[in-house]
């Protein structure tokens, strides 16, 4: 039985999705944060007084998953690039 490989047509359709669930995420992290003020566990932080505690509270809930995406749409293109040109990848010519 052959095993089946992914072609370069699916990587770019998964780094779609991932480019696409990235801005989602940036974008609710922005309407979270868009009057200045966000509230989390340690209390209510206001970017004027605190930017510091704004951004770290701000990027915590939805950044990890953001995180993980933009690092999934960065790989799933080079391998999109790498399957697309394969004498070229390997430096063969």
């Amino acid at each position: 039985m052959a095993e089946h490989s992914p072609n370069a047509k699916q990587f770019e359709d998964f780094a779609f999705k991932c480019g696409v669930f990235f801005v989602g995420i940036f974008a609710a992290m922005l309407l979270d944060g868009y009057d200045g003020v966000v509230s989390g566990k340690g209390g209510v932080y206001r970017l004027a007084e605190d930017p510091k505690g704004f951004w770290i509270t701000l990027f915590f809930p939805l950044g990890y998953f953001g995180a993980m995406a933009l690092i999934g749409m960065l790989a799933a293109g080079v391998g999109a690039l790498v399957l697309k040109a394969p004498g070229k990848a390997s430096g063969q010519e």
